[in-house]
């Protein structure tokens, strides 16, 4: 934070310097008074400008008016451009009700000089006109636009400030520093605001900044161009550079308590600064210094700052203990450290500033006892055969194996990937939305592997939530449109592992009750959610089955197959033999195979498959099935080779897997190819593939293939009518050459 420093310029003024407290780059103007020789800078970024500065006229009288080249020819205007340099702020603060009274406005005037440390160069000639500004409503005063109303008055030298003007200039030291000086060289840096404002002399390294401050006693206007009268001339200085830049102020966290220590600092150490104090009271000053201090709960300022006054033995240390009372994840305390010149009333001020994210809760406004009476405590099992034989020592053992069980055996454990990329089918881990969650009817302990793959070319690492712990909850949340439940983590084992992605939830039987009501309203999805300042997001999301609603299949249940002839002969029947050219053996099993009678065969089919072996499926139980389609392509005949390699780059840019591809007999150049697995949105990408001749999209199912009434042919791309229901599997194996047709 940057250092600041305080003059009181009139008993209702008091004026705040604000060192390099922002790096600004802009348009500049320097304007020069040709009549005398003067050259001064104007901003345009800010108040500090040609709308708000003023000239002098006549020095005696002390009149100015306003900057006009085309009122006054001896004016001239050069416009100019700076890299980012380093500004000073220059805030004024009024009393809340002040007016100026007699007075019209004030001008303020800031100056440093040359290298030579003979001429003043101004960076500052700012004026304030409350009558250009006045409003009247009901017999009240706004005075402006300009001078604003502080959202927070403060209090400083026994008086209440609630109204300011604030403008910025170049800082002086960072301007006069704009200078090469070696061996060899000593000028100016070409094109920089040391260069124009000075002519090419620049500011002295050295150079204090003077400070001039006058009222305006009254205004003239003729043939409309206004002219001013200042007052009596206030004039000080202040140095360059912030003072004492070995003077500073720490604040850290207490090793004897649940408390923070405040004090200050020279020359790196707190017992330095008696010797500080002793230094400036050997030069005929004397100082106070207050600790100003704030405390933050998540950015907002959380009650009153508190003021803590020393006026001797300076190296003592504040003790100050914070009371958070709204922010559970961050907090912070920002300290000034005012030097009070009891002199002049001038002080500078030293900031420091502590962030609370790990040690927040132990500064809770409330310190209660806990109640242990009713927790439940964790069972160890110790567990020793009654002899056990050494075979090193001869003798028994007496060692005892301690064995933790924080919860049952029988947990559920799942793996799921909170990332972008949808990882391939075989992997362990599930992508967003993939994963079926099961719950009992009783109580559930669910672990969660969660891992991150940013890319299909990086491998699946563990995500590391411990940073993400300190200042974050991570709830496991089932809801509906009228029903919520959010469990937290449960810390009762020690399974929880934050670095390697690893977390524990446990659902109540109590709450099985209310998922089923959620299932009901379909809304059975869970979340694994970052709550953090008010604000959730989520960082897992996939579905839960009731284990009351799921139906199961008895694995041992015999069908007949193509192979287990001895059952299936005795039911068959016979049907038409259809020609599919070139077959397989399996193509060939396949003709042979009869339809088996209803009754022989539903007997043997599971009650979830309808009497063609098809999964009965509810509605919207087919989860992400519909979100992909498997394809089959055919290319236009007569394809040359780079043709068909530019189809291919294509489909690779598409990012979609042939699973096959053969060419169709005769020669003519079609090939055929099967991609396994396209999600839905790249089905249209696909057939705007130049020289795909058609595709036919054939939905994904469990490996079942219900059949249809049309078998197609692939040279012609006609569907061939057929009488009787087939099914067949596309032979994956076949070679280049093999007859076109096939069962749809």
């Amino acid at each position: 934070m940057a250092s600041k420093k305080y003059i009181n310029i009139n008993a209702d003024i008091l004026l705040e310097w604000e060192y390099d407290s922002n790096n600004i780059s802009e348009n500049y103007t320097i304007w020069s008074d040709l009549s005398k020789n003067t050259r001064n800078f104007v901003s345009t970024t800010n108040q500090n400008n040609l709308d708000h500065n003023l000239f002098v006229i006549d020095s005696v009288t002390r009149k100015y008016s306003k900057i006009d080249p085309t009122k006054f020819n001896f004016l001239k205007l050069q416009d100019y451009s700076s890299a980012p340099v380093s500004y000073d702020k220059i805030t004024l603060y009024f009393p809340s009700s002040y007016n100026f009274d007699v007075y019209y406005g004030f001008y303020l005037k800031i100056s440093a000089l040359n290298y030579t440390n003979k001429t003043k160069y101004y960076l500052s000639n700012f004026y304030f006109d409350k009558s250009e500004v006045q409003s009247v409503t009901g017999g009240t005063a706004f005075y402006a636009d300009n001078l604003m109303n502080l959202g927070t008055p403060f209090t400083y030298n026994q008086k209440e400030w609630g109204k300011y003007i604030t403008y910025y200039i170049p800082s002086v030291y960072a301007v006069s520093n704009q200078r090469v000086v070696n061996a060899t060289t000593n000028e100016v840096v070409s094109d920089s605001i040391n260069d124009h404002l000075t002519n090419g002399v620049g500011l002295s390294l050295t150079t204090p900044i003077y400070i001039d401050f006058s009222f305006i006693t009254s205004k003239q206007t003729v043939f409309d161009v206004p002219y001013y009268y200042m007052g009596d001339i206030y004039s000080t200085s202040i140095s360059i550079q912030p003072e004492y830049q070995t003077l500073g102020v720490m604040i850290e966290e207490s090793t004897q308590g649940d408390f923070f220590e405040i004090y200050g600092v020279y020359n790196n150490s707190n017992e330095n600064l008696d010797n500080f104090v002793n230094e400036l009271e050997s030069k005929g000053s004397r100082i106070n210094i207050e600790y100003v201090i704030t405390l933050y709960e998540e950015n907002l300022i959380s009650g009153f700052p508190l003021t803590f006054l020393v006026t001797e033995n300076f190296a003592q240390k504040i003790e100050y203990r914070p009371i958070i009372k709204y922010s559970n994840t961050t907090a912070a305390i920002d300290v000034e450290m005012k030097i009070i010149n009891l002199v002049d009333s001038s002080s500078f001020s030293r900031y420091s500033s502590i962030g609370l994210t790990a040690n927040l809760l132990k500064y809770g406004k409330t310190l209660s006892k806990l109640d242990v009476g009713n927790v439940s405590k964790p069972k160890i099992y110790n567990y020793k055969y009654d002899k056990v034989y050494d075979f090193k020592t001869g003798g028994n053992k007496t060692d005892i194996s301690v064995v933790k069980v924080p919860f049952p055996i029988l947990i559920n454990v799942y793996k799921v990937l909170a990332t972008n990329y949808n990882p391939s089918v075989d992997s362990d881990y599930k992508s967003m939305g993939l994963l079926n969650m099961i719950l009992t009817p009783f109580d559930n302990i669910i672990k969660f592997q969660i891992a991150k793959q940013n890319s299909q070319d990086e491998p699946i690492v563990p995500y590391d939530l411990s940073e993400m712990m300190l200042n974050s909850k991570l709830n496991l949340v089932f809801r509906s449109d009228s029903k919520n439940i959010e469990k937290e983590i449960y810390y009762q084992t020690d399974e929880n592992k934050f670095n390697l992605g690893i977390v524990v939830f446990k659902v109540n039987q109590e709450d099985i009750p209310v998922l089923k009501q959620m299932t009901k309203d379909k809304a059975d999805n869970f979340y694994i959610v970052l709550s953090s300042n008010k604000t959730k997001t989520l960082l897992y999301s996939g579905k839960f089955k009731i284990f009351d609603n799921l139906k199961f299949i008895d694995q041992t249940s015999k069908r007949p197959t193509l192979t287990d002839k001895t059952e299936a002969e005795t039911a068959l029947v016979d049907i038409p033999n259809i020609s599919v050219g070139k077959q397989t053996p399996d193509q060939k099993a396949a003709d042979e195979v009869k339809k088996v009678t209803s009754g022989g065969i539903n007997d043997m089919v599971p009650p979830q498959f309808d009497a063609d072996g098809i999964p009965l499926l509810q509605e919207g139980a087919r989860g992400a099935l519909d979100s992909y389609k498997n394809l089959i392509l055919w290319t236009k005949a007569g394809l040359t080779t780079n043709q068909l390699n530019t189809l291919k780059t294509n489909l690779n840019n598409i990012v979609v897997r042939i699973n096959y591809a053969y060419q169709t007999p005769s020669g003519s150049g079609s090939y055929v190819m099967l991609l396994e697995r396209v999600e839905v949105e790249k089905v249209q990408r696909i057939k705007q593939i130049p020289n795909i001749a058609n595709v036919k999209e054939i939905p994904l199912d469990f490996g079942w293939k219900k059949s249809t009434d049309k078998t197609y042919n692939f040279e012609t791309l006609q569907p061939l009518a057929v009488n009787t229901t087939v099914a067949r599997k596309i032979d994956q194996n076949r070679t280049s050459g093999t007859s076109g047709t096939v069962a749809r």
